[in-house]
């Protein structure tokens, strides 16, 4: 079973995205990998459960009120070659929530129940530290994508996600 890498981070701005946001996006998030192009736009013809996207060339970024969801494409990793490009995705998304000055990320698997009724719980206006907790009352996060997957010979499964803590000190 394949699935793809979400995460979810915390804003404090303005709810629905405007033009100006946008353009701060393009000018303001500098420090994410080549993956990652600054060519925001804003999709107010599209909503989903009352999340407004904003998106760029590799991502998407679903806003609701007080956080939002970054849809990547990208596959959650599980074999060697796919952990460098687990990195390379999870920085990006970083980047992106370090703009907004989010305590954390919460990387977790699309699709999966009950991780992807995480889109309802922003769109009904969830902090990231909403989140977090009733994330954890399902199950504790795991410590790496390593962590969230079962595999055996036959098989890999997604089972589990992992918080990234920010550090604005560095």
């Amino acid at each position: 079973m394949g699935t793809d890498i979400n995460a979810v981070f915390g804003h404090r701005s303005e709810f629905p995205p405007t033009e100006t946001l946008v353009q701060q996006m393009c000018a303001g998030i500098k420090s994410a990998p080549p993956m990652l192009k600054n060519d925001w736009s804003l999709c107010s013809d599209y909503s989903y459960l009352r999340l407004v996207s904003v998106r760029a060339t590799n991502l998407s970024v679903y806003f609701g009120p007080r956080a939002a969801i970054v849809s990547t494409g990208f596959g959650w990793p599980y074999t060697e070659e796919d952990q460098d490009r687990g990195r390379t995705v999870t920085s990006a998304v970083s980047s992106i929530a370090r703009f907004f000055r989010s305590p954390l990320v919460i990387f977790l698997p699309d699709d999966i129940e009950p991780w992807c009724g995480v889109d309802t719980w922003i769109s009904d206006g969830a902090s990231i530290e909403d989140l977090r907790a009733r994330l954890a009352q399902i199950k504790e996060p795991s410590a790496g994508f390593n962590g969230s997957i079962k595999q055996s010979p036959e098989f890999w499964e997604v089972d589990g996600y992992f918080i990234e803590e920010l550090d604005y000190d560095r």
